[in-house]
């Protein structure tokens, strides 16, 4: 039998807050502002990149006249409103969140999103009291196809892999955590059922929740 979990990481995009729509939609946006035909596969090969290694991938695939870094500005500030201001959290997770800290679960985030932007969406909705701490690939200098994010959110929660649980919406970060011997919960999201990525998603999992109403009736059990 498997130890109660005491720790949890969560994803943000697609996990805590519903902005991979955003995602999927602004970087095709972005390369058709400069008369780009953005390529059927974008979505796939940016999906695992931090805003720099976005930044870095354009200038050496496209036609840009700009830096890696303009790059990274100009899409810091396409997203920068979007958090800011529309995009909603996931439903059910503020009571989920609330639940488990009552449990005395200690939670952080481990994000690919820059650390900023992530403080600033996570406190307009309420989210950022019932975590420890925000890491982002940027802190760590590496993307979720790394465990490196994870192992460093885990040693500073002060857990181990048997009694820490991984949360994400995305196969690739899924696989990555599996890969280094974590426990790991799948959120469904919509960008990964359109990628096809459901099926996969269910037998890599440990733990597979269409919404967070399913994973709080389990709170008990593996908590």
């Amino acid at each position: 039998m498997k130890p109660k979990i005491k720790y949890v990481i969560f994803d943000m995009d697609g996990t805590l807050i519903d902005s991979m729509r955003l995602w999927d939609e602004l970087d095709e946006n972005f390369l058709k502002g400069y008369g780009i035909t953005p390529p059927p596969n974008l979505t796939d090969e940016l999906r695992t990149l931090s805003f720099f290694e976005t930044g870095e991938y354009f200038v050496n695939h496209f036609p840009l006249p700009l830096t890696a870094q303009e790059v990274t500005e100009k899409i810091r500030e396409m997203v920068a409103d979007a958090y800011l201001h529309e995009i909603p959290a996931k439903e059910g997770v503020l009571e989920l969140l609330h639940t488990l800290k009552q449990k005395g679960i200690s939670l952080c985030v481990a994000t690919a999103t820059e650390t900023p932007l992530a403080l600033q969406a996570l406190n307009r909705l309420k989210l950022l009291p019932f975590f420890n701490f925000i890491l982002s690939c940027d802190d760590v200098k590496k993307s979720k196809d790394d465990p490196c994010i994870y192992e460093s959110a885990m040693e500073r929660l002060g857990g181990n892999k048997e009694n820490t649980l991984i949360v994400e919406d995305a196969l690739h970060c899924m696989e990555t955590a599996k890969s280094a011997g974590f426990r790991v919960a799948a959120i469904w999201d919509l960008s990964a059922e359109k990628a096809g990525d459901i099926p996969d998603i269910q037998k890599l999992s440990d733990y597979y929740f269409t919404d967070y109403a399913q994973l709080l009736a389990k709170v008990d059990e593996l908590f």
